[in-house]
């Protein structure tokens, strides 16, 4: 399996291998009790002769298992579709499948992307419908919602993740975490750190510290020994970074290293006097580059973090923060919003900036996702075995 992950989306093996070793961890230690305390009392969304539909991410490879799983064993026969780079991946996972759950789950290849949306929003043999995409991804499904249908759409989007750093924090501690963060998958993990807000009284030592331990970071084919940052997955993605780090020099940032983009390449990248004006400050950097903000009190760090259309992570560290995460957070579980709600987060972390993509609820508010059911919005974190089921009819 590490070798098709290498293989399909040139991934580094040191990664690969930890999206393998977190999934068996995940199936091993949390997902039977994970399914259960979810689906109690509740029965599968799709009943005989009909499926749940699932488009996973482009940058999820084995851990695809995880979420097909959670509907799968929720009781439900699933069509999943990976992105069509992931060919090897996609069809062990039809073996793996075949080996537990025979004839439970359907691994798609066919069907390009598109089509498969638009079959699954049109069928009435679909009622849940679950997909990871970009911001253009969620706002089509919001165009095109089956209003006064029965039919559940969960949509997964996109992060701006900010990473609060404020006075009291330990530099060298803070910056090997930022670092470990944001390099995992050569940035491309969507709860990774992207827009850093320091404060000023420990911003110029942490800036320091992160140029130094990012500019030690080798760029090349993964397949290579030591190499610490492969290629972009998508081919969208360079393009798009070099447009943000124009834009961020023209209105006055300054890229004290990196800033280089050639090919499927983006080289460690830390960009300072970053401002909400700027491209690289609003939309999704997916890539291995820290965005830079300095600001001068608590306050000032919540707004910065709330203006964003997005809300999927936010992460804090030193004296206070606790209280600023507890400001920014939605509800522990999706709450029924009038609108697609902007300013709050779904998913918070205390000292501690790693990935949290294995929390079993999962998600955030404005752009980063929702849940429509029944011609109502929801948003906040959700978990697949819960919105894969329904309340059993007593």
């Amino acid at each position: 399996m590490i070798a098709a992950i290498v293989e399909d989306l040139d991934l580094l093996p040191a990664d690969a291998a930890h999206e393998v070793s977190a999934t068996i961890h995940h199936l091993d230690a949390h997902l039977a009790n994970e399914v259960i305390g979810h689906t109690r009392a509740r029965a599968p969304i799709a009943p005989a002769g009909k499926e749940a539909w699932m488009m996973l991410p482009a940058n999820t490879t084995v851990y695809a298992i995880v979420e097909i799983a959670r509907a799968a064993l929720s009781g439900n026969p699933v069509r999943a579709r990976m992105t069509r780079r992931a060919r090897l991946v996609s069809a062990l996972i039809q073996r793996i499948f075949n080996e537990v759950l025979p004839e439970r789950v359907h691994m798609e290849r066919s069907l390009s992307g598109p089509d498969f949306v638009t079959r699954a929003l049109d069928s009435d043999d679909v009622p849940f419908f679950m997909a990871w995409g970009g911001e253009a991804l969620g706002d089509e499904l919001l165009a095109r919602l089956p209003r006064g249908k029965q039919k559940r759409i969960v949509f997964e989007g996109p992060g701006k993740d900010p990473a609060i750093i404020l006075p009291g924090a330990h530099p060298r501690e803070v910056a090997a975490a930022l670092i470990s963060a944001k390099f995992a998958y050569s940035g491309q993990t969507c709860t990774a750190p992207e827009n850093l807000l320091i404060h000023r009284s420990v911003h110029d030592e942490i800036v320091e510290l992160l140029v130094s331990a990012a500019g030690q970071r080798r760029v090349g084919d993964p397949r290579e020994q030591d190499v610490d940052v492969g290629p972009m997955m998508s081919p969208k993605i360079p393009p798009l970074v070099k447009t943000q780090l124009s834009d961020a020099v023209a209105k006055g940032a300054e890229i004290l290293l990196g800033g280089r983009v050639e090919g499927a390449y983006v080289y460690p990248t830390v960009v300072t006097g970053v401002t909400p004006a700027m491209r690289i400050f609003r939309d999704e950097t997916f890539a291995p580059v820290f965005a830079i903000c300095v600001f001068d009190s608590e306050e000032e760090a919540i707004a910065l973090a709330r203006d964003s259309r997005f809300g999927l992570r936010v992460s804090a560290g030193g004296v206070g923060a606790r209280r600023v995460i507890d400001q920014l957070l939605g509800t522990d579980y999706a709450e029924p919003v009038a609108e697609i709600t902007y300013g709050k987060f779904g998913i918070g972390s205390v000292d501690s900036f790693a990935d949290s993509v294995g929390s079993p609820a999962f998600g955030g508010y404005g752009k980063s996702g929702w849940i429509w059911d029944r011609d109502q919005l929801y948003q906040g974190p959700k978990a697949t075995a819960r919105e894969a089921t329904i309340p059993l009819r007593l």
